[in-house]
């Protein structure tokens, strides 16, 4: 039997394809992705994350539409941390099949755990006067509301109001000090 060059180097090859191994791409943990985004729809914070990872991101459009718009300061984090804290303040998550992120609704994934988020009719007026450890009024301080996009700075006075739910996290923040973060209480203390 006489076999030519070319078909030895077939026959090499197609051995060596039979022997590959199927290689591993990088979880949502490993890839790490740098991305800002500043009062965007979900949607188009979703999109931001989808090209800069190389995932492909599907959900259902209702489930996405219904949230207001979100923020998220500048950083590099996993794709699962960005993915984490973009809906964070929603009823989603997500789950990797493949190469694609599923965003569904935290009910559809097994073993959840949600954080119980404060119905809208059980916000109350949050108000205050933030001083300095002498009794001084601290003017410009940024007051926010943890994972949402509503924040107010304290006026020339010192005060400051604005809306959150129980079990919200205010972050107090200024140039010089320490952030600090408080709970809302029940009756919005």
């Amino acid at each position: 039997m006489r076999l030519s060059l070319s078909t030895i180097i077939c026959m090499l090859v197609s051995f060596n394809l039979l022997w590959a191994v199927t290689g591993k791409g990088q979880t949502l943990e490993e890839r790490k992705i740098s991305m800002e985004v500043s009062n965007v729809t979900l949607e188009r914070a979703l999109a931001q994350v989808e090209k800069l990872s190389g995932f492909r991101i599907a959900y259902a459009s209702e489930n996405v539409e219904k949230y207001g718009r979100v923020s998220l300061n500048m950083a590099t984090r996993s794709v699962s941390a960005t993915l984490k804290a973009l809906l964070q303040q929603t009823g989603l998550a997500f789950k990797l099949t493949d190469n694609t992120i599923m965003i569904v609704t935290r009910a559809e994934v097994p073993g959840f755990q949600a954080t119980p988020q404060p119905r809208a009719d059980t916000t109350v007026k949050i108000q205050g006067r933030i001083t300095d450890e002498t009794g001084v009024a601290m003017p410009g301080v940024s007051i926010r509301v943890q994972g949402t996009t509503k924040g107010v700075f304290s006026d020339a006075n010192g005060n400051y109001s604005l809306e959150a739910g129980p079990g919200q996290v205010l972050v107090f923040s200024s140039v010089g000090s320490i952030q600090q973060e408080h709970v809302v209480g029940k009756g919005g203390s």
